[in-house]
């Protein structure tokens, strides 16, 4: 009986997950809010009506080098598309502003910190 009863929570928070609000393809993208190395709150809803690509970097040179192809991308189509990277690992703003200043050339979109993994 007890691994019956088991089995059946289980399955039950299998269930749950699989049925909770996650975005699927052509789903709009949930808001939010953080705000930048620079101070400035930004929310998705801000970029409303564009096509937004968001990046999701840690610190680390794999992560620099995607930023610096979107950075590329941003340049190629300009208002057509609005970038927004987040710091997703948590870093504090002290050590996302030394990564960023590492780059071989400047980002100029949004770079947004998540220290409590909230997106």
């Amino acid at each position: 009986m007890k691994k019956c009863a088991i089995f059946v929570t289980a399955l039950l928070l299998i269930w749950q997950t699989a049925w909770a609000a996650v975005p699927k393809a052509g789903d709009p993208a949930p808001g939010f809010s953080l705000t930048s190395v620079d101070g400035q709150q930004v929310s998705l809803s801000d970029f409303k009506g564009k096509v937004v690509l968001v990046g999701m970097f840690h610190i680390c040179v794999p992560c620099m080098n995607q930023a610096m192809e979107f950075e590329k991308v941003r340049k190629e189509l300009g208002d057509k598309v609005a970038i927004i990277g987040i710091n997703t690992s948590g870093d504090s703003k002290d050590k996302v502003v030394d990564y960023l200043s590492q780059f071989p050339n400047k980002v100029d979109f949004p770079y947004l910190l998540d220290p409590n993994h909230t997106v």
